[in-house]
């Protein structure tokens, strides 16, 4: 085993997916093309107002092949890339993961003998809607597939041990498979009864996945929790940082409870009853979890059992993975990609001297990006900029190292809170936000 040249290791709950854009695509075109699918997704695809579990849907601008060596860029390597952790909300995950081709499943009793999870690799595509399968006699030569090392997928226990080494002699490069299916010559398209299988999936038909996007809507809870007044401010900014302090609080172990003990950043003291959105799996992992509260939360008057009992319990433990989490990530950066709209002008300004960010707007401009008759300049044309500066951003930052850290978007959402404070704590006081029943989880 080749210790030095194995893959970076992918978390068991990961979905990865790879976006290719047309041959003769540049940098710019690939990131109007990011901003296009990402708008999509957000503003069409997704109920209004939906949380992610743990990450959120993201494509970086990749321009090179990890696997293979350093070499010069050229246009027809670059790609959209998304990294994804579903943790427990398997609805999240419906493109490949940890398990390989994983669409393949929903359609193993109708695909050829020939299919195996080793021999899947770069063979199973989506293009122009359909399902494709590259056939086993399309092989790439040993010259070409050498440069590159097939994806080490995750051994179970009761894995063949020969099989570590991976058999070679079907392999398809990525750059080979990509004429295969562009070609109009040669039909890869996957039988009728493969793409059948496929739909039945999305459109919840088979008992291991819901129908989408409908279904997404049962996808969140909406409780009332006993919160201290920066994160109800922070979550009126910014509802999905609730995903990651239950998951801090979840996973926690004894060395991150010692901040806890005093609360020092987020108090109990100036805790207030507030409406609160998180995934059902996350609701479901703070009741589940017996947690007797640190001293700095005082004693409770309301018997356990009762409803202002539980949105106490509740609070205490968001405040506590609050607390936990903004305490861990106060090392690293402190200030957010956009702390405000007098950032995010400053940030377009800069924008607008880069060529390439100029390149990328005229593509947007084209794809029917900005409002048609609006005038330049306009309200809903600075709201369109910002989005696309946004993006311009985002897609060509490394996936995880650049990232704002949990403390900065805390303090950025609370920042932003600050000019209509009273107004967003009268609103989370008042009781017209109606609480989710929580059956489900019997």
């Amino acid at each position: 085993m080749d210790i030095f040249n194995r893959s970076p290791t992918i978390a068991e709950d990961t979905v990865i997916f790879t976006i290719y854009p047309p041959p003769g695509t540049d940098k710019t075109g690939a990131a109007a093309l990011s901003a296009l699918i990402t708008s999509y997704v957000q503003d069409r695809l997704l109920p209004a107002n939906h949380i992610w579990h743990r990450d959120s849907f993201e494509l970086h601008l990749v321009e090179r092949d990890d696997s293979s060596p350093r070499r010069v860029v050229t246009p027809t390597q670059l790609r959209l890339e998304g990294t994804m952790r579903v943790g427990d909300a398997i609805d999240d995950e419906c493109v490949y993961d940890t398990d390989g081709e994983f669409l393949l499943i929903e359609a193993a009793q109708h695909l050829p003998n020939w299919v195996t999870p080793e021999n899947a690799e770069n063979r199973v595509w989506i293009h122009r809607s359909n399902l494709h399968l590259i056939p086993l006699e399309h092989i790439s030569p040993p010259s070409a597939s050498s440069k590159f090392s097939r994806r080490k997928l995750p051994r179970h226990e009761d894995a063949d041990s020969d099989k570590d080494t991976p058999d070679e002699s079907d392999f398809i490069t990525i750059e080979h498979a990509l004429r295969l299916i562009r070609n109009p010559e040669i039909d890869t398209t996957a039988d009728e009864k493969v793409q059948a299988g496929i739909r039945r999936r999305i459109r919840g038909q088979t008992s291991f996945c819901y129908r989408y996007p409908e279904t997404l809507k049962q996808h969140i809870h909406r409780t009332r929790a006993w919160l201290p007044t920066d994160i109800v401010l922070a979550l009126s900014q910014n509802p999905a940082l609730i995903q990651k302090a239950v998951e801090a609080f979840y996973t926690r172990d004894a060395l991150q409870l010692r901040v806890v003990s005093k609360m020092s950043r987020f108090p109990p003291r100036t805790s207030v009853y507030a409406p609160v959105t998180m995934t059902r799996t996350a609701y479901a992992q703070l009741m589940g979890q017996k947690f007797h509260p640190p001293k700095v939360f005082g004693r409770w008057t309301e018997p356990e059992g009762t409803t202002e009992w539980r949105w106490k319990d509740i609070g205490m433990k968001v405040a506590c993975g609050f607390e936990m989490l903004y305490a861990e990530n106060k090392s690293r950066a402190t200030s957010a990609t956009s702390s405000g709209q007098e950032s995010l002008e400053a940030l377009k300004d800069a924008l607008r001297r880069d060529p390439g960010y100029q390149a990328y707007l005229d593509n947007l401009k084209r794809a029917g990006w900005f409002p048609v008759g609006e005038i330049e300049g306009s309200q809903s044309w600075k709201e369109q900029e910002d989005k696309a500066a946004t993006t311009w951003v985002a897609v060509r930052k490394d996936d995880n190292a650049n990232r704002a850290s949990f403390t900065a978007l805390v303090d950025s959402a609370v920042s932003k809170a600050q000019s209509h404070k009273d107004e967003i704590l009268a609103a989370a006081s008042s009781e017209a936000t109606p609480e989710d029943s929580d059956e489900w989880l019997n």
